[in-house]
């Protein structure tokens, strides 16, 4: 789950969002094409993937299924409550991500963006792919916010508040010292490391990399600058590095992230 929801995501294509009625769809999937989020405002069948992973029942949850997935659906005994909305998409980044179940809290308006979702793509008026795209990132944004939110607690996350904040004014401009951040925080460096980790699921380097990744992201496919340039305005005081931490989070060099991602 930290790999979907803790990376900054770009889809590259929409390919389509579906309802599918009660006892619809098939029961075997092979070397699923897309990405899928798939949502059932009541009972959700068993899920069985190729690589031992079990989905079991729940009711109003989103369940994401990787892309190139095996899986089988099973049965339940009431299969009239087994209808649920499918977003099925495509990203720029690979992801090594497993599939996973989660129950939202705010279940009322996920239910009605999946709805909206699924008859804006059905009419296709003037707009709708935008729409569309629009609602995919809106639900994927309610999914990282819940996640952080559910696994933050108040004491710890007023504990790292000065070394977030220094983080988000100055990512752009400074190399930031772990050691300083620490001592904003009033710890040691490694309680702090160890309780950044336990917060945000990685550790402060990698959160500050992923800052200026997405901000890469946008310079890159706004078409207006050099790599070079897109590596300084970024927060990369290094071509080099810049280009091999780039690679490293995408599995795209920034010249291929152009090109996937190029609008004519």
């Amino acid at each position: 789950m930290e790999t979907f929801l803790h990376t900054q995501l770009t889809i590259n294509n929409f390919n389509n969002v579906v309802y599918v009625a009660p006892g619809a769809g098939k029961p075997v999937h092979e070397d699923r094409p897309f990405h899928g989020l798939v949502y059932y405002p009541k009972q959700t069948p068993l899920f069985v993937f190729d690589n031992g992973i079990t989905i079991a029942s729940t009711e109003q949850c989103i369940i994401y299924l990787p892309k190139h997935s095996n899986y089988r659906v099973g049965h339940i005994s009431n299969s009239a409550e087994t209808a649920c909305y499918a977003i099925n998409f495509d990203l720029s980044e690979e992801l090594s991500q497993e599939s996973f179940v989660m129950k939202l809290k705010t279940n009322t308006k996920i239910q009605t963006m999946f709805h909206s979702c699924e008859k804006t793509w059905s009419k296709k008026d003037a707009g709708y792919y935008a729409k569309c795209m629009s609602l995919l990132y809106e639900i994927i944004y309610m999914m990282q916010n819940e996640l952080h939110t559910t696994y933050l607690s108040p004491s710890h996350k007023q504990k790292l508040t000065p070394a977030i904040e220094y983080i988000q004014s100055n990512y752009l401009t400074e190399e930031i010292n772990i050691s300083f951040l620490a001592s904003l925080c009033n710890m040691g460096e490694t309680y702090f490391r160890k309780l950044f980790h336990s917060q945000y699921h990685v550790s402060p380097v990698k959160y500050i990399n992923a800052l200026k990744i997405a901000r890469a992201k946008e310079l890159i496919t706004s078409d207006m600058y050099s790599i070079r340039e897109v590596a300084t305005l970024s927060g990369f005081h290094d071509d080099c590095y810049f280009r091999k931490i780039f690679k490293r989070e995408t599995t795209l060099s920034p010249n291929e992230y152009l090109k996937a991602n190029y609008r004519s």
